[in-house]
């Protein structure tokens, strides 16, 4: 049965998890005592289940593009079902992003989903035991733990796909947002969004010290991808990896995670579906921090270590907290 849970703490803030692939609905805040969205979602919840937008979802087993929608693995060629013409994003064409999960625990503040992604589900080797917690707590914090194992060395890439908006009942666009990213490297990215390469962060992609979304963001190179839609490597030097804010309404999230990339990506692509907002999704009218391993890293011979592997019978435990102010 499909449903959504919600959960709260004394502060104010709420959080609305889905069964369904385990995403986040909705995340609101209590304002003079006035409730209101910091999240881009679907207004029809069936539009949320289903939307091929990945709003709020983990997205799995991989999250980001798979090239050539196949990859090779202890010299065995595994194909995924593509969802794009070549590649295979977010998972494929029926991920885990669209499977109901099974309540193991819920508290008015916490809960926990599971999932079995069977053998060769999709295309990927391997029974992946799949928890994902979500726990609000007294200081405002939502914290985000993926937890997975497999009995067959595979991929495994989760992330949290959430739309972020902080101004006013999200009816803003997010290009005076500002934005902290602690990373001196990010991938360049080719023509279909995947990423060639790491180079090293100049003045259009550089957000070590924060500012706003917009400044660079109509440059020629971040254009070419309608926008940013690039990971970056986080250095893990600062307090926390990224800070998201809004000037005009004071509401802030500063985000700490153990995930090795952040996938900054700006909404480049309109939707018709019908969002909270009461109108469809036009291109900047949210912004995703996807923490996550580095997308399509077994393909990429840039990348040396290669996270989204999952080794058999290794349990893997990822954690990303929000802290929000307002």
């Amino acid at each position: 049965m499909k449903r959504i849970y919600e959960l709260s703490n004394k502060k104010g803030i709420k959080l609305y998890v889905s069964n369904v692939g385990a995403g986040i609905f909705d995340i609101t805040i209590n304002r003079n005592n006035k409730e209101q969205s910091i999240i881009l979602h679907p207004k029809n919840v069936d539009d949320f289940f289903f939307s091929k937008d990945y709003f709020g979802k983990p997205c799995g087993r991989t999250a980001g593009r798979i090239t050539g929608s196949s990859f090779v693995l202890n010299n065995v060629v595994y194909h995924i079902e593509n969802d794009l013409p070549y590649d295979v994003l977010h998972g494929g064409t029926n991920g885990i992003s669209f499977k109901e999960f099974s309540e193991v625990s819920l508290s008015n503040n916490s809960i926990t989903l599971h999932y079995l992604s069977k053998d060769m589900e999709s295309g990927y080797p391997g029974d992946l035991d799949i928890e994902i917690t979500y726990t609000i707590n007294e200081d405002n914090e939502i914290e985000i733990i993926h937890k997975y194992k497999s009995n067959k060395d595979t991929l495994c890439n989760l992330t949290s796909h959430l739309y972020f908006n902080l101004s006013n009942n999200v009816n803003d666009t997010i290009l005076n947002h500002e934005l902290m990213i602690d990373s001196n490297l990010y991938g360049k990215l080719d023509k279909d969004n995947v990423p060639i390469a790491l180079e090293k962060v100049d003045d259009t992609f550089s957000f070590n010290k924060m500012h706003k979304i917009k400044d660079h963001l109509f440059d020629e190179e971040v254009q070419k991808n309608l926008g940013y839609n690039h990971p970056y490597i986080l250095n893990h030097q600062k307090e926390y990896d990224a800070i998201l804010k809004n000037e005009d309404t004071k509401i802030e999230i500063a985000f700490k995670s153990t995930y090795d990339t952040l996938q900054f990506y700006t909404c480049n692509y309109p939707s018709n579906t019908i969002m909270n907002n009461n109108r469809s999704v036009n291109r900047y009218d949210a912004v995703c921090l996807e923490f996550q391993h580095f997308p399509n890293g077994i393909n990429s011979s840039f990348i040396s270590n290669k996270k989204d592997i999952c080794k058999k019978d290794v349990l893997h435990i990822e954690k990303t907290t929000l802290k929000i102010i307002f």
